[in-house]
C-alpha cells in the first residue's frame, strides 16, 4: 500500500509499480511492449509469488512448519517450475521483457533473490543469477533486507541517477 498526494491511497504491488513506472524508462511506449511486460506481471503473480512466496513463508514463519510438509511438497514442483521459465526466458535476454529493465523485473525480483529461503538453490539457474546481479548493479539499488528511508526522492529523480541504462 502507497499513500499517494493528497492522502490517495492506492493498494497492489503490479498497481503501485505502473503507477510509479508511467512516463518512465521502466513503462514501455509502444503497446506490444507494455503487454510483454503485463504478461511477465501476471507470470509473476499466478505462478512465482503463489508458490515461492508460499513454501518460503510456510517453511520459515508458521510455527511447526513441519505440519505443512504436504502442502510444501505440492508446490515445490510448480514454483521449480515458474523458475525453470524465467531461466529459459532469461538465457535468451537480458531483462524479463524486453532489452531494458522493466517493472516485470522490479515484480520478479524479490521472491527469486531469496528463493534460497524457499529451500532452491539458484545456482541451478544460471542465468537467473546473472539477472539478479545485473539487476543489483542498477543505479541505486537497495538490497532486500536494506533500510531504504535514509533519503526522499522522487521517481523521477530516481530514473535519472547517473547510469540509468536507457
Amino acid at each position: 500500500m502507497v499513500l499517494l498526494d493528497g492522502g490517495d491511497v492506492l493498494s497492489e504491488s503490479g498497481a503501485i509499480l505502473y503507477y510509479f513506472s508511467k512516463d518512465t524508462p521502466l513503462w514501455p511506449n509502444d503497446t506490444r511492449s507494455q503487454a510483454e511486460v503485463l504478461r511477465w506481471m501476471f507470470f509473476e503473480q499466478y505462478s512465482h509469488e503463489p508458490t515461492l512466496a508460499v513454501i518460503r513463508y510456510l517453511k520459515n514463519y508458521v510455527p511447526e512448519p513441519e505440519r505443512c510438509s504436504n502442502q510444501i511438497q505440492r508446490l515445490i514442483p510448480k514454483a521449480r517450475h515458474a523458475l525453470e521459465v524465467m531461466e529459459q526466458r532469461l538465457a535468451s535476454g537480458k531483462w524479463i521483457a524486453g532489452d531494458v529493465a522493466t517493472i516485470a523485473d522490479y515484480a520478479l525480483y524479490p521472491y527469486t533473490r531469496v528463493a534460497h529461503e524457499s529451500g532452491f538453490d539458484l545456482a541451478e539457474f544460471p542465468a537467473t543469477m546473472t539477472w539478479l546481479e545485473r539487476f543489483e548493479a542498477l543505479p541505486d539499488f537497495l538490497a532486500v533486507r536494506t533500510e531504504g528511508a535514509v533519503q526522499t526522492v522522487s521517481w523521477t529523480e530516481y530514473l535519472q541517477a547517473d547510469g540509468w541504462p536507457q
